[in-house]
């Protein structure tokens, strides 16, 4: 009825309402096209794309008007448009990126419960400290602890049962 706004993307008439803006220069977003854009990048490339300007990966979702704005756009724009599915991933691949641009080569992750902690490099064990969990790993394989035995020297699950079924 002439009363949306055109989507920078896929150029529909689209509720005000219904749109998102990026930060800085203030390109019209539909949701659906943002929420398009978002899955494509984290799911697809498993990034938030690459910063023009440094040619590093992004921290954020970058706009993705044809005039090449670099601009991000606002966590509550976010929220809006990406079901918490996607959300959780893009804020984990924020955190990846965070993580390796502070030069933090030791962060350790518990393979049960996912949390994440900073280790001196000749801790071979995690000792997860999550009351729920305190899964205690191996710092390499990720598996349960099995020190003093080397990962290798470890018998697998379905290597043991295989032998005890030719046994």
């Amino acid at each position: 009825d002439g009363t949306g706004v055109e989507c920078s993307c896929c150029f529909d008439e689209v509720a005000i309402d219904d749109m998102v803006a990026c930060r800085d220069e203030g390109h019209l977003f539909c949701q659906d096209c943002l929420k398009a854009y978002a899955e494509n990048q984290v799911f697809g490339s498993g990034n938030l794309g690459i910063d023009k300007e440094t040619k590093q990966p992004a921290l954020e979702l970058k706009c993705f008007h044809g005039d090449g704005c670099s601009s991000g756009f606002h966590r509550i724009c976010l929220e809006k448009a990406l079901p918490v599915k996607v959300l959780r991933k893009y804020d984990e691949l924020q955190f990846q990126v965070s993580i390796e641009r502070a030069g933090l080569d030791d962060v350790c992750t518990c393979p049960k419960c996912g949390f994440q902690a900073a280790l001196d490099p000749s801790q071979r064990i995690f000792y997860c400290p999550v009351e729920d969990c305190q899964f205690e790993s191996c710092r390499s394989c990720g598996e349960a602890s099995h020190i003093p035995l080397r990962c290798d020297e470890v018998e697998k699950d379905t290597e043991t049962k295989g032998r005890l079924t030719v046994e």
